[in-house]
């Protein structure tokens, strides 16, 4: 005992200096491993104050705008990377914070005063993720300031780059009608000649420093083999195409004619295009292209791509020499004139677009730059007043022409043009006739691909009946709701493009021609509150809730036929789970595509409670139903395939909806019943826990038979029926003397309640038959039939 006492005292004396020591080194690791959290953040922290650094001297800078657009496009390129930085770190940082947060949480609160203390080691890690999540949540705020700073300074250099076009736009200078700038521009041009022949030869000295004229025959020839070889490939594929048309008559509208179109304009669409870029590159590749010469090469490749895309899509909307080809019901002598007249105007306004670009590079004088613009203008109005005389020969009783508000907006333009011209709005005047040029180009590939949906899905509409069936097996839908699915899909493809139409002309009014620029004016969005739905999201937001609801449709069947039948569940349950399934799916597909476009699912809930008292006066009855399906869904008191009796009607059940539920009478009459009167009245079902049922057969004899030999028969004929249950046994019942005959009941159950009228049928017949055998007589006035 005290040697046990010895060492007791000892272990105390030991435990009392460990203990503070204890407490000590965890107080250490604690701080270190603060300190080591801290210095994973302090790269993080040196880059945001580096942004914020920027950021600074961006606005600085704004405070008195650049003159320039090129200057404001510099700073929109110095923002745009960093605020995309700013982003990824703050996905980077969040899943940190919110996991450090979670983890503070499991270790609960620190214990109150006079309650017992906790573990040291629990304490030491509450310290350490106290202050780490007070380190990440200062840098996450930190980043998400700055994120508004980049949103808030992208947002002023865009107005000051709009106020900016548009005070050039609407500047003012000579009229067209003045020689002042006809002269100006006369006394510029010879130093832009003299430039020109200085470009010409600094692009000589530099191919004489990379080889001289071999180098130069050599990239030529390799330009040269490049171009045949794209024309070889253009020929062979179009070759291709125009076989697929043999046999289509001219005005027939056949399916294949749209395809074809689309296919030609591709290919007429990229051929110039892809010559030049090739040319472009092998010329870099030998080095034979300074970097101004490189500019202009670069602004050639833009205007040949331009005019290439909208000489490609008039030739297929028109088709000038090829009336099976032709979109529109025109003769040959008006689409090849329409055809002439357009092409003439996008070639005046590609060329001009390059013209800019040499007159940049050349640093030509402003009058010249002005003359460009007001000949373009003048050119484009002059294409477009011969199209509308020439269109006025199809006569108001024609509908083969332009419409009248087609010909009413294009002598407005045509006047609009002339007027800013004579009033010496130059820059207006050329703004207008580009933007014309540009609808002109968007209408017809518009119309091209409108023609391409029609075909397709009218095609699959009035396809034969074993395509119909090959298309619908395909698609997994039923061959008698192919051509609604295909009318339905066509007209949202239809409303999709015309969207993207309209953002396409709207989404160049803001002058600015950086890629950035081009891309935000693309993805113009409308202000809804504090919602901006832009067209990215849109169509997005379609793309999402269309597979999604795909999706949902693919698995349903799934599961509904092939899955649960296999998983040894009745009938009435796989239907309540697939459709419930289904509902789920729908619901999950509309949130995913809300989210998408912004839209904050706490303020949708806001919303619906908003219109909890509409849908309480209004909606009350259709929202009883959707929730009692729900009901019956879930609970399912009843289910597909039952046999029920409610307000009077009585079958089988064939569908459940979120609605109503569809019976089938025995007299093959189908009866919809809303499902609150399904949940909130009597309803008999006679199949809910099983299928067998009770039948009654009452007859009635004379009063001379003898009872016992009637029971014997009734027995003998429930007995022979192979419905009639044995166990329980029949039983036959006398219920009394009537008037004229001895009541007699046969009370048995039968396996299935739906053949209860036939059972019941073959029984009187088998009876009938017996009692006329064994002599028993029956009264002429037989008492009533039992129901069921």
């Amino acid at each position: 005992m005290i040697a046990t006492a010895g060492f007791r005292s000892i272990r105390g004396r030991i435990g009392r200096f460990l203990v503070p020591f204890l407490l000590i080194a965890l107080a250490a690791l604690a701080s270190a491993l603060t300190l080591r959290a801290a210095d994973e953040l302090q790269p993080t922290r040196e880059r945001l104050d580096a942004i914020r650094a920027i950021f600074d001297m961006t606005e600085a800078a704004l405070a008195n705008p650049p003159r320039r657009d090129g200057d404001l496009a510099s700073l929109r390129a110095t923002i745009d990377p960093l605020r995309t930085e700013l982003h990824a770190k703050i996905d980077e940082i969040e899943p940190q914070f919110a996991d450090t947060q979670n983890r503070l949480k499991e270790l609960g609160p620190v214990p109150a005063a006079g309650a017992p203390p906790e573990d040291p080691k629990v304490a030491a890690q509450r310290s350490e993720l106290t202050a780490r999540v007070g380190d990440l949540d200062a840098v996450l705020r930190q980043a998400k300031l700055l994120v508004v700073r980049g949103d808030q300074i992208v947002d002023r250099i865009e107005a000051a780059r709009r106020a900016l076009f548009t005070q050039r736009l609407l500047a003012r200078s000579e009229s067209i009608l003045s020689p002042a700038l006809w002269l100006a521009a006369a006394k510029a041009l010879p130093a832009e000649m003299q430039s020109l022949a200085g470009l010409a030869s600094d692009w000589k000295n530099n191919a004489d420093q990379h080889g001289g004229l071999g180098t130069v025959a050599v990239a030529f020839a390799a330009i040269a083999a490049l171009v045949i070889g794209i024309l070889l490939l253009r020929r062979t594929i179009l070759r291709r195409i125009d076989g697929t048309h043999a046999g289509i008559a001219p005005g027939t509208r056949h399916p294949r004619v749209a395809a074809i179109a689309l296919g030609r304009a591709l290919v007429d669409a990229a051929t110039a295009p892809l010559a030049a870029f090739a040319s472009i590159e092998v010329l870099l590749a030998f080095e034979l292209l300074p970097e101004r010469s490189e500019d202009i090469a670069n602004g050639a490749l833009f205007a040949i791509t331009l005019f290439s895309i909208g000489h490609a899509a008039t030739r297929a909307v028109l088709a000038p020499d090829a009336p099976e080809r032709r979109l529109m019901l025109l003769d040959d002598a008006t689409a090849s004139q329409l055809h002439r007249l357009i092409t003439g105007a996008i070639f005046a306004v590609a060329l001009t677009l390059f013209l800019y670009t040499v007159h940049r590079v050349l640093g030509a004088d402003a009058s010249l730059r002005r003359v460009t613009s007001a000949l373009m203008a003048l050119i484009v109005a002059f294409f477009l007043t011969r199209l509308l005389l020439a269109n006025r020969q199809s006569g108001d009783d024609s509908h083969d022409g332009l419409p009248s508000w087609a010909r009413l907006i294009g002598w407005a333009a045509t006047a609009t043009i002339l007027a800013t011209l004579v009033t010496g709005h130059l820059r207006l005047a050329a703004f207008i006739a580009v933007r014309i040029v540009d609808a002109v180009i968007v209408i017809g590939g518009l119309v091209l691909l409108l023609a391409l949906i029609d075909s397709i899905f009218g095609e699959s509409a009035a396809a034969g009946q074993t395509r119909r069936r090959n298309l619908a097996a395909t698609f997994g839908i039923n061959p008698a709701q192919l051509g609604f699915f295909a009318t339905l899909i066509a007209g949202l493809l239809r409303a999709l493009l015309f969207v993207i139409a309209a953002f396409l002309l709207i989404g160049g009014l803001g002058g600015s021609s950086d890629i950035s620029s081009t891309l935000d004016r693309f993805s113009f969005g409308i202000e809804v509150g504090e919602v901006r739905v832009a067209l990215f999201d849109v169509l997005a937001a379609v793309a999402m809730l269309v597979a999604g609801l795909a999706f949902t449709r693919i698995v349903h069947r799934w599961l509904a036929n092939t899955v649960l039948p296999r998983a040894s569940i009745e009938v009435g349950l796989q239907n309540s789970i697939a459709t419930i399934f289904g509902y789920l799916g729908v619901i999950a597909a509309a949130l995913l595509a809300l989210g998408q476009l912004g839209i904050n699912l706490q303020n949708v809930a806001l919303v619906a409670g908003a219109l909890s008292v509409g849908i309480g006066f209004g909606l009350q009855s259709v929202v009883s139903n959707f929730v009692s399906g729900i009901i019956l869904l879930a609970e399912r008191p009843i289910r597909v395939g039952d046999i029920i009796v409610v307000k009077g009607e009585e079958g089988y059940v064939r569908r459940i909806s979120v609605r109503s539920t569809e019976i089938e009478t025995f007299e093959h009459a189908n009866v919809i019943v809303p499902n609150s009167e399904l949940v909130t009245n009597v309803v008999k079902n006679w199949t809910h826990f099983d299928t067998s049922g009770r039948t009654f057969v009452k007859v009635g004899v004379a009063f001379n038979s003898n009872p016992e030999k009637v029971r014997t028969i009734l027995l003998a004929a429930a007995d022979r029926h192979p419905q009639v249950l044995k166990k329980p046994a029949p039983r036959v019942l006398l219920l009394g003397f009537g008037e004229k005959a001895l009541e007699f009941e046969l009370r048995c159950l039968i396996t299935n309640v739906g053949f209860a009228a036939s059972v019941r049928s073959d029984l009187y017949f088998s009876i009938l038959q017996s009692f006329r055998a064994e002599g028993i007589e029956m009264p002429f006035e037989l008492p009533p039939l039992a129901a069921r």
